[in-house]
């Protein structure tokens, strides 16, 4: 009979030891956390977003052109932002600033230029005034320019429309073959909504 309550006397206190010593361990382990851990899980997420990151290269009417790595899901607002911010000569109508913005793209800002010269060398005014370069269409009337066909003095002809966005047209008019519906001029880089509404009364496919 003594050896049965010592028996049980002996594992009382062997389970009331071993669920003392589980409780300190549970202790231990939830304080286990350490500053020093949470700053290796912020390293590697930076890390993570810094191997992520696009590069964009900004030139044109910007105030620091350059190549810039930009968090993934940028836009093109964000890559001139990036670089300084546009200049006071851009031209913010030819811009799409919502546009996405992919590794490895280049974007070009290009600027209002410098009046043209007159004869006697002084500026000839500019589009905001009472007359502009006369080979300029102003009004449905002056005729309209089949983008299909024209040439680059040709598109020249529409608003807003110089020798460098002359030649994107054309350039993107050989990839595609011919144009089907005037909006395909918004995929044409440095037009955006606001030339494209300048142009439309004056552009016609065939």
């Amino acid at each position: 009979m003594v050896a049965i309550l010592c028996a049980l006397f002996g594992g009382a206190f062997v389970y009331a030891y071993r669920q003392t010593a589980v409780a300190g361990r549970g202790v231990d382990v939830t304080q286990s956390k350490s500053p020093q851990a949470n700053t290796g899980l912020a390293n590697a997420q930076e890390t993570s977003a810094s191997v992520n990151a696009i590069t964009v290269h900004v030139s044109g009417a910007v105030h620091a052109a350059g190549v810039y790595a930009l968090p993934p899901g940028s836009r093109a607002v964000d890559a001139i932002m990036a670089a300084g911010g546009l200049s006071n000569d851009a031209d913010q109508d030819s811009l799409n600033l919502a546009a996405p913005v992919a590794d490895g793209d280049h974007i070009v800002v290009p600027g209002l230029g410098p009046p043209e010269a007159g004869p006697s060398g002084t500026a000839r005014p500019s589009a905001g005034n009472s007359r502009s370069a006369p080979d300029k269409l102003k009004s449905p009337g002056d005729g309209t320019v089949n983008i299909n066909s024209a040439s680059a003095t040709e598109l020249q002809r529409l608003p807003g429309i110089g020798p460098a966005m002359a030649a994107r047209i054309i350039e993107y008019r050989k990839e595609i073959g011919r144009f089907t519906a005037v909006e395909q001029l918004l995929d044409v880089s440095g037009i955006g909504e606001k030339k494209l509404a300048r142009m439309k009364p004056f552009v016609r496919i065939r």
